[in-house]
């Protein structure tokens, strides 16, 4: 890849890695999109909460964490129209609330070699009672600890 096209602003520097079998450098970008929610004081978050037009989200095998623990939480959170998700076989983190109360998410694609993820923090998918129910048993086996 040679040209990539940015939409929304950079929340930090780029963090340049390299691939260890290869050496190809890698960046990893965290990039804010704007939106018309406002958490305490005033203070504009910069995640996809209440993103009304969301329907799908794919995310590339480079990802290893979804949202976090405290300010980076709910990252995905009232998506109501959102519907399916392909989770990469890096992740090793899903952060608190990172999908809840999303209820038309019926497709989570979860690769076959993904066998773990390090962390599931609690209600990450929380109101998400539209998953199937084999859905919300792998995800059980993944490790997620709390109700759908």
């Amino acid at each position: 890849m040679n040209k990539i096209i940015l939409t929304g602003r950079l929340t930090k520097n780029a963090e340049l890695s390299y691939l260890p079998s290869v050496g190809t450098p890698k960046m990893a970008f965290s990039l804010a999109v704007e939106r018309n929610y406002q958490k305490d004081k005033n203070n504009k978050k910069v995640d996809f909460i209440n993103c009304e037009m969301l329907t799908s989200v794919i995310l590339p095998n480079t990802i290893t964490r979804i949202g976090g623990y405290k300010g980076d939480a709910n990252v995905f959170a009232n998506c109501i129209a959102l519907k399916s998700i392909n989770l990469p076989v890096s992740l090793e983190l899903i952060g608190v609330g990172s999908f809840m109360n999303c209820t038309n998410l019926k497709e989570l694609v979860i690769p076959e070699s993904l066998t773990s993820i390090r962390n599931i923090y609690i209600k990450a998918f929380k109101g998400c009672s539209n998953l199937p129910l084999a859905t919300q048993a792998k995800l059980k086996q993944l490790g997620y600890r709390d109700t759908f």
